[in-house]
């Protein structure tokens, strides 16, 4: 029996490793069986290692495996704690199921792998991921300890804006306060740094979408729009010129802005019809239709409910929006709360 052929490239510690990792799902039985002897008589094959952990992972759903995840998981931390996929193994191997002995096992790796790598960004960025749920100080601190190792790695900046940007959804309201200016802070200086990187999802678009609304929201207006302007320079995916649109939208109206709203409006028009999307449903343009109907802006509500028509298909949102654009009509302004 032939072994499933992997990709040509061979594995380098980057997020393309996750292909081989993705290839080993649909292996079967015996083809793992014989990856397993041959980790048995080349234990530093990282191919196989990586094939085999995507075999393991196809029971990603039981815990089937589990003991022989967790071996693969502690191999990685113990001779490859800088590469991407070591950082996420836990995640993707059920870690959640792991015993409480086996879960400390695995930290203590990762203690013992910060400490004897003090001035390795990478290494101290993946430890600090590890610890996020059990030991969120530890976290902060080894992600600064990242971030002056390599002072032009966005990464541990990156995450650590957005550990202050989750915080700050619970707490007083002066402690959310603070953790917002803290998480903005952070953000900016991520994205000074660099962003072009063997790790994924490094590429700020999804940081400038997540931080965005959370600016308007604590007025941090200048901030916003200034994310929502360098969200609009990126066009490798429709979606991110609907989500600058859509911000820059929403502050033109908050700063009564209407011309220059009626222009966006337009705008959005037509890049919804170009490519429809989920974008038209988010809470931001529902903020949007409830400012336009408060401030009395029914005809400029009008026409962004039209917009918001050619961003969707689906015939319960399609149901809402003609039964808001009928209600405003009327001069009657809908409860759009709860409405998605």
């Amino acid at each position: 029996m032939s072994l499933h052929k992997p990709k040509r490239r061979k594995p380098n510690g980057s997020a393309a490793d996750m292909g081989i990792v993705f290839d080993g799902e649909s292996l079967t039985a015996q083809e793992a069986k014989i990856l397993k002897q041959k980790l048995l008589l080349d234990p530093l094959d990282l191919n196989s290692r990586l094939l085999l952990m995507g075999y393991y992972n196809s029971f990603r759903f039981s815990k089937r495996y589990l003991k022989e995840r967790f071996i693969l998981v502690l191999w990685l931390i113990e001779n490859r704690p800088a590469d991407f996929f070591t950082s996420i193994a836990r995640a993707t191997s059920n870690g959640r199921n792991w015993s409480p002995a086996m879960t400390q096992e695995a930290l203590d790796c990762w203690k013992k792998q910060a400490k004897k790598h003090p001035k390795d960004a990478r290494i101290l960025f993946n430890a600090g991921i590890q610890f996020e749920e059990v030991e969120p100080t530890r976290t902060i601190a080894l992600w600064k300890k990242s971030s002056k190792a390599d002072s032009n790695f966005a990464p541990p900046v990156r995450d650590l804006a957005n550990f202050y940007r989750r915080k700050a959804r619970t707490g007083t309201v002066s402690q959310k306060k603070r953790l917002v200016h803290l998480a903005l802070d952070t953000l900016d200086l991520a994205l000074t740094l660099r962003h072009s990187d063997d790790f994924a999802f490094d590429e700020p678009t999804t940081m400038l979408i997540e931080f965005t609304p959370v600016a308007i929201s604590y007025g941090y207006l200048d901030r916003a729009r200034k994310y929502a302007n360098r969200l609009r320079r990126y066009k490798a995916h429709s979606i991110w010129p609907q989500f600058a649109e859509t911000y820059q939208l929403r502050l033109d109206v908050i700063e009564a802005k209407y011309k220059s709203a009626e222009n966006r409006v337009a705008r959005l028009k037509q890049l919804y019809s170009d490519y429809p999307s989920h974008v038209a449903s988010t809470p931001e343009s529902l903020l949007i239709l409830a400012d336009l109907c408060e401030k009395g802006q029914s005809q400029l509500a009008l026409q962004f409910l039209d917009s918001l028509r050619c961003g969707t298909t689906d015939k319960a949102q399609l149901s809402r929006l003609n039964k808001w654009s009928n209600e405003i009509a009327r001069a009657r302004i809908p409860n759009f709360q709860g409405q998605s």
